[in-house]
């Protein structure tokens, strides 16, 4: 069941009906921050019953990245359809697909329209509880994981490619940030299934950002970073249907799950 909240205060039922027993009940904001913030203040159970201990899975995965990551428009009918909340579900991009099938815990940080670099980026929030409040600051040892996908780069080359020196050094820079809350992650660096060589103003921009997160992946492993690959998410054709605005479709983040997954499975041999 998808829950509506209207901005205030309310009760929603988030079960009822159940039989006698143990039950696993999963709440999952399904909208990226842009759309609100929703706070759990409690729960109601019936009489006589109780919350449960549910222990986390073993292995942890992080995805940052922009409005791909966020599941913008995956449940739209077509192309042609602009964002709406309605049509943007997390819980089916291909991050969350991928943990499921990994036996992950997930956690995704990403906001539509977001760069690497220059300006308007994700590595401005990266370290913010709460993106829009400058003081919620997240405390870094709380959760680690063992697998981070740094999938951006597709807003990057919306006005042309972006100065090369400038861009390798910002992912290198926020790759070292990354390191010091994660020294044992593996990093993954994926090209977004939205980029062909003909997208937006830039001519080659698939070619341009696949060559930039290689020549980073090469850098670092130069300098002695053996934890840091480069995945290739296959171009969207359209064969798997479009989402709003041109993005993912349910179908093709179903189709690049099994990507990372792969890759996953071949690096850190779950």
């Amino acid at each position: 069941a998808v829950l509506v909240n209207d901005g205030k205060p309310q009760r929603l039922s988030v079960a009822r009906g159940l039989a006698p027993g143990e039950h696993t009940v999963s709440l999952v904001k399904l909208t990226e921050a842009l759309v609100g913030t929703g706070t759990i203040q409690g729960f109601e159970l019936n009489e006589g019953a109780r919350l449960l201990e549910v222990p986390a899975p073993a292995r942890r995965i992080e995805v940052i990245g922009d409005s791909i990551s966020a599941g913008f428009g995956n449940e739209a009918a077509s192309q042609h359809e602009p964002f709406a909340p309605q049509t943007e579900n997390a819980n089916i991009a291909y991050g969350a697909l991928a943990a499921r099938a990994l036996d992950a815990e997930y956690a995704c940080i990403a906001w539509s329209g977001k760069k690497l670099w220059p300006d308007n980026t994700i590595v401005e929030l990266y370290d913010r509880i709460l993106p829009l409040e400058d003081g919620s600051t997240w405390d870094f040892s709380r959760w680690k994981p063992d697998v981070v996908v740094i999938n951006l780069g597709t807003n990057d080359v919306g006005a042309g490619d972006p100065a090369e020196e400038g861009w390798v050094q910002a992912a290198k820079d926020f790759i070292a940030r990354l390191r010091t809350n994660y020294p044992d992650a593996f990093i993954f660096l994926a090209v977004s299934p939205m980029l062909s060589d003909t997208y937006s103003k830039s001519k080659q921009a698939r070619t341009t950002i696949t060559r930039y997160f290689n020549r980073v992946a090469d850098e670092l492993r130069q300098a002695g970073d053996a934890k840091v690959a480069v995945v290739e998410f296959p171009m969207q054709t359209g064969s798997l249907g479009f989402g709003a605005a041109w993005h993912p479709s349910a179908r093709q983040h179903e189709a690049m799950a099994a990507v990372l997954e792969q890759a996953i499975r071949e690096k850190l041999g779950w």
